[in-house]
């Protein structure tokens, strides 16, 4: 096992999905870290780095899982990592994959600024958390694990490329009574 980069500064990660998604199996599969990990439930006190956003590949896209997606957009959370976990029970098929991930980009044009990664797991067997799944060859993408290291901190607000947002008071939004967003000019 490679050291933990403790040069790279914390990442705070939220975890996302239901209560049978497997979140706190990918969570125990994620303590080999390499990398200096806070992980917390949603919602986070403070505005995480990332957000994994777990989906039940037997499921899909849910609405639950929707809700999840625009939560963290509204939060300003927009490095989004979806894990379709699960595929062991759907057998480790690529086209189970690609239905969710279809469903996945369609939301995505919803949310923008936002930065979505797909990758199939199975966190109960490890598969494409910490290391490559010899089970799913179909997949030629990066590890849980591997994604997470290569987010740079401080968070999204540092990135040139994404909207200039600051939190507004108003009416709570319909999903969350959490943060707004607004572009500032």
């Amino acid at each position: 096992m490679r050291e933990i980069a403790l040069y790279k500064p914390l990442l705070r990660v939220a975890a996302a999905g239901g209560v049978d998604d497997g979140r706190s199996t990918l969570i125990g599969r994620l303590l080999t870290a390499r990398r200096r990990l806070l992980i917390t439930g949603v919602p986070a006190h403070e505005s995480p780095d990332a957000e994994i956003i777990l989906v039940d590949a037997r499921l899909g896209l849910t609405r639950q899982s929707r809700r999840h997606a625009h939560i963290a957009w509204q939060m300003r959370i927009r490095r989004l990592i979806v894990a379709v976990n699960k595929m062991d029970l759907v057998r480790y098929e690529q086209p189970v994959f690609e239905r969710i991930q279809a469903a996945w980009n369609a939301l995505a044009d919803q949310l923008p600024g936002s930065r979505f990664h797909l990758l199939p797991v199975s966190a109960l067997n490890g598969d494409n958390v910490v290391e490559p799944s010899k089970r799913m060859p179909w997949y030629g993408g990066m590890t849980l694990l591997e994604l997470l290291e290569t987010i740079d901190t401080p968070s999204w607000c540092t990135d040139t490329n994404a909207p200039s947002c600051t939190p507004r008071c108003s009416s709570p939004p319909p999903l969350h009574a959490g943060l707004c967003c607004r572009a500032v000019s």
